[in-house]
């Protein structure tokens, strides 16, 4: 009984959760790519001279607390 429970542990479980992400994961970046959607925005531009974001400074930081 303990094979059996081996073979799903280390071979049938594993196969299962790759196809499962793979089956997912591939479709949504192909979907994305179609699209020309860049969500981590990792793409590189000649019109841009910097790629830092500017944000808005937040009151409820945890800095200097005291």
């Amino acid at each position: 009984m303990d094979e059996i429970w081996d073979f799903f542990r280390f071979y049938y479980i594993p196969c299962c959760y790759g196809r499962s992400i793979f089956l997912v994961v591939t479709p949504v970046g192909l979907i994305m790519r179609f699209l020309g959607k860049d969500l981590l925005r990792i793409k590189k531009s000649k019109f841009v001279s910097t790629y830092w974001i500017s944000r808005e400074k937040q009151n409820n930081t945890m800095k200097r607390q005291f």
